[in-house]
């Protein structure tokens, strides 16, 4: 198993100066200070929501800032959580056409975070959840622009399909679990009936306590890559 908390681990954030604007307790400044914090590794939910809606434009203008590019996983992560159906083509660009040529681990990680924060929305915009039911099929990930020499052609297929599945399972949206039960019976890949399990098993915990409550108890979900 691996869990997206590897996903963040070794990231050393440079030093970010604070925000210009507004002083150092401005929203700009505290999520600056949030997204570069050396010693966080993933993205604590109740933190991530006392920024509220309004740190979702500042959160898009930094992801296209070449000096936090280390940092866009974390961000998408909090577009997910703090975002709404508005967000959902960015956080489609980001999985299918962002990327080009041979993709860095870093940037793969963007590309991973932005399949599991599509479910995170999804239980706000059906259009979201209609997206990672295609994208449980690995051919849809023929039509992105980079390539990963690690995974091959294939592997990095099924990796992205399977982080789909994940993200279904995360959706909190009541018709997940027909889209996941379909997929247990008729999978197109053997190597995908464990994600679908656990976004099985994911989803009926989250439907049980609620989103809050889930994402608060669990930290954030793990991913099976």
């Amino acid at each position: 198993m691996f869990t997206m908390a590897v996903i963040y681990l070794g990231l050393q954030p440079p030093s970010l100066a604070r925000a210009a604007e507004g002083g150092p307790d401005s929203l700009e400044a505290r999520l600056n200070e949030f997204i570069t914090h050396p010693g966080r590794h993933g993205v604590p939910y109740d933190e991530v929501m006392t920024f509220g809606e309004g740190a979702v434009p500042l959160l898009k203008k930094h992801l296209e800032e070449p000096h936090l590019a280390q940092f866009r996983a974390q961000m998408l992560i909090m577009v997910g959580y703090l975002g709404g159906p508005g967000e959902t083509p960015l956080l489609k660009h980001y999985i299918m056409d962002r990327f080009e040529g041979e993709i860095t681990e870093s940037d793969l990680r963007a590309v991973l975070a932005g399949l599991e924060a599509l479910g995170f929305i999804s239980d706000r915009d059906p259009a979201a959840l209609a997206f990672l039911k295609s994208a449980t099929n690995p051919a849809l990930f023929t039509k992105v622009h980079f390539t990963s020499s690690i995974r091959g052609p294939e592997g990095l297929r099924l990796l992205l399909s399977k982080i789909a599945i994940n993200a279904i399972g995360m959706s909190g949206r009541p018709d997940a679990e027909a889209v996941l039960l379909e997929l247990q019976r008729h999978p197109y890949s053997p190597g995908q009936l464990g994600n679908v399990s656990y976004a099985l098993e994911s989803h009926g915990r989250l439907m049980k306590v609620g989103r809050s409550a889930f994402y608060r108890a669990s930290g954030r979900p793990d991913h099976d890559r």
